[in-house]
């Protein structure tokens, strides 16, 4: 078959079975594989980390009842010892608090990022940033230098293994919206002329899902704006990684392929069948590893962690 035909039905098979894990797992490096430029060839890879949600609050406090913080120690001393891995990011919601009851508002405090920074401090790969709707922009940007190679307008860029890694951020004012801004989405087709290769790296999902409640209260809000970039970058793209949901899932946006990355403290699930429910699940937390190539292709691995455990539940 043409590799167009290939990828047509690949994407077809990834939007059917994209919230199985156990079976995404194992077609993930097939899917990687056949939506890279370039697939088959004898390739050096360099390994990245991307990691979500890790919602650190305030020492000795829990969150939901889940002991986040014990959860987020564990992940950042396992990642120390990855010496493979040459880069770590984290999509958003590092931190989180327990001191603003009030949900849709709450985002971290002084002392949640205190020790968030005390928690990643055993890191010794570059520690890139975004901020998340549980974050508070001033404070991470405070207490994680900034270690991307250029921030303008929402888009962050940084170089690694000759492919550009490219943030978006999707708080554009004092609440966070899910929503980019006119000189974000300008400033993203800027970055990606500039780019040979680019990997796009968010918070908020960029993809429509089967889930009309996600679609309309926890996805970027104008998304249908980010079509016309993908169409035109599209030979560009390696792929879209996003966080938020505390999801797998894998989904193809005008060409592009689109990962959920999941969160390490908890995880939530879409109900097949439901039509709008999401509801918290036993589905295993964990990461990405990207294995990045200079001439285009994507490898992506599933890591699983045990996430965070109910106070007192060892």
């Amino acid at each position: 078959l043409p590799i167009a035909a290939i990828r047509s039905r690949g994407a077809f098979l990834l939007r059917t079975l994209s919230q199985r894990p156990t079976i995404c797992a194992k077609i993930e490096r097939v899917s990687s594989w056949l939506f890279s430029s370039g697939g088959g060839k004898d390739m050096t890879l360099q390994y990245m980390t991307v990691t979500s949600d890790q919602h650190i609050t305030e020492m000795d406090t829990t969150l939901y009842g889940l002991d986040t913080n014990s959860s987020a120690r564990d992940l950042f001393v396992d990642l120390s010892k990855e010496t493979f891995s040459k880069l770590v990011v984290s999509l958003g919601d590092l931190a989180d608090t327990t001191l603003n009851p009030i949900r849709d508002q709450a985002t971290g405090s002084i002392e949640a990022y205190q020790y968030a920074r005390q928690l990643t401090r055993p890191l010794g790969q570059p520690f890139l940033t975004i901020p998340g709707n549980h974050d508070n922009p001033g404070l991470l940007s405070r207490f994680f230098s900034n270690q991307w190679d250029s921030n303008r307008n929402g888009v962050s860029v940084r170089a690694f293994n000759y492919v550009h890694l490219v943030g978006l951020d999707g708080r554009t004012g004092p609440e966070a919206t899910g929503l980019f801004a006119e000189a974000t989405l300008e400033e993203l087709d800027r970055a990606l002329d500039k780019a040979m290769k680019a990997i796009l790296l968010t918070h908020y999902p960029v993809a429509e899902l089967d889930n009309p409640w996600i679609n309309e209260n926890l996805s970027v809000k104008n998304r249908e704006q980010l079509r016309p970039l993908f169409r035109k970058h599209q030979t560009k793209l390696l792929g879209c990684l996003s966080g938020h949901l505390h999801m797998r899932y894998t989904t193809v946006v005008e060409g592009v392929v689109c990962h959920g990355v999941p969160s390490t403290a908890f995880m939530f699930r879409s109900e097949f069948g439901s039509g709008d429910r999401i509801s918290v699940s036993n589905d295993p937390c964990g990461y990405l590893v990207l294995g990045v190539d200079p001439e285009g292709s994507l490898l992506v691995h599933h890591e699983y962690t045990r996430g965070a455990q109910r106070a007192g539940v060892d």
